[in-house]
């Protein structure tokens, strides 16, 4: 699941599903929580690499 929702998104969503309930909400959870941390980390890394 986690393979899955971070590497592919919604279509390894989709794909997880095929293997049950639990890995789809794990692929979920995974590609939820990648794009807030990826919101929150990307501008502090552009404020590092501009200066």
């Amino acid at each position: 699941g986690v393979g899955f929702g971070l590497a592919s998104h919604g279509i390894g969503t989709i794909k997880a599903a095929e293997y049950g309930e639990v890995e789809q909400a794990i692929s979920s959870i995974t590609m939820t929580l990648s794009a807030i941390f990826a919101s929150l980390i990307c501008p502090f890394f552009i404020h590092i690499f501009i200066k």
